[in-house]
């Protein structure tokens, strides 16, 4: 070899098209992946905790064995809901009427005591693509498609849906909340917007009067044979207390009435599929702690622990679902009169009250 070409090294160029190879090798071998991992686990006995509670509650609910009128209102043996995991890519599609098994798609084989059936989904499938696109929850207007039939989709979390104790999040009570919402709360007219600025001094001096008159209504329910007669004495001083409350601010007053009513009996739907699945879950229920008395609440924001927010926030959630719990132990068929609500007319748990008990306009 002459001098002129010795010391030279010739390298072999690499093909334009092995980065774009070893990408699409990578993308496919994370896909059959994610495939061998749906297809495995397809026993019910093989799955862990968490995704055997989803299907025993839906399961629970669906066969409603206590026969619960709410539950049953929302007729979930019908409905084909779709869990979608937000920590751990699970997806369920839970009560289809024509899921097959496929390439993205696994039947979770389960005994003769289901009345529904189950199919693990990857989360690589077109349908769940299309889910995790759309809004944390149904949009009530909106119809949702999963593999050619209507669905339901509700989005879960271990942490906060399913191991916290005493949580309006837990699966099932945030599901039958979230789905009154949506099946049954389409036509109503919207909450308006409060703020603390709104509850003047007044207002909070009357808010005592109807906190201590719930914690009698709340204390009297919690027993084992609550009395009617008392009962409708209590909700009676309630209604006075709120007439009261009217007279000082009825624009705010009324507003909060039809806040309770839409937010509260919701809340009471889900109590009812608390105790259908056997959730300790109840009114003014905290994670923490459970069944805090209303006059509580007074008392927590005179000593700074509870923002007065509390009371048109929080509070409208617990204080419906006090006064429809009040109205069903009553026999009051508050349920067909709630169903009037439109955008245009508001019917309010409060209304349903005063017309049962009877209580004159004049004080």
């Amino acid at each position: 070899m002459s001098e002129r070409y010795r010391g030279l090294r010739f390298e072999k160029k690499q093909p334009k098209w092995l980065p774009f190879a070893i990408f699409v090798g990578i993308v496919l071998v994370i896909i059959g992946l994610f495939i061998y991992i749906n297809h495995t686990y397809d026993e019910y006995i093989k799955l862990d905790y968490a995704d055997k509670l989803i299907i025993d509650e839906f399961d629970k609910l669906v066969k409603n064995e206590n026969h619960n009128k709410e539950i049953e209102e929302l007729d979930l043996k019908n409905k084909t809901v779709v869990f979608i995991s937000e920590d751990h890519f699970r997806v369920f599609v839970l009560n289809s009427k024509n899921m097959k098994n496929g390439l993205f798609t696994q039947e979770v084989k389960l005994n003769e005591k289901y009345s529904i059936n189950c199919y693990k989904v990857s989360i690589l499938h077109p349908g769940v693509i299309k889910l995790l696109m759309s809004s944390d929850t149904p949009k009530i207007g909106k119809t949702y498609k999963f593999n050619g039939e209507e669905v339901y989709y509700h989005r879960y979390n271990r942490d906060y849906n399913i191991d916290e104790k005493y949580s309006t999040n837990h699966l099932a009570v945030e599901l039958v909340f979230n789905m009154y919402n949506y099946y049954k709360q389409g036509d109503w007219s919207p909450v308006l917007e409060l703020s603390t600025s709104m509850v003047t001094n007044e207002i909070f001096n009357a808010y005592n009067d109807v906190f201590n008159h719930l914690s009698e209504m709340q204390y009297e329910l919690g027993k084992e044979y609550p009395d009617k007669q008392k009962l409708g004495e209590y909700a009676y001083q309630y209604v006075r207390a709120v007439d009261k409350m009217k007279e000082i601010d009825p624009e705010y007053t009324n507003k909060v009435l039809y806040r309770e009513t839409y937010m509260g009996v919701p809340r009471y739907y889900s109590i009812k599929a608390a105790q259908v699945i056997g959730y300790n879950f109840g009114i003014m229920y905290y994670n923490n702690e459970q069944n805090v008395s209303f006059r509580n609440v007074i008392v927590s924001i005179n000593s700074g622990g509870v923002s007065k927010s509390f009371l048109y926030e929080r509070g409208s959630y617990e204080v419906g679902a006090l006064i429809t719990n009040v109205l069903d132990y009553l026999g009051v068929d508050y349920r067909s009169k709630i169903e009037q609500n439109t955008k245009d007319n508001k019917v309010t748990l409060y209304d349903i009250l005063v017309e049962y008990l009877n209580v004159p306009e004049d004080l």
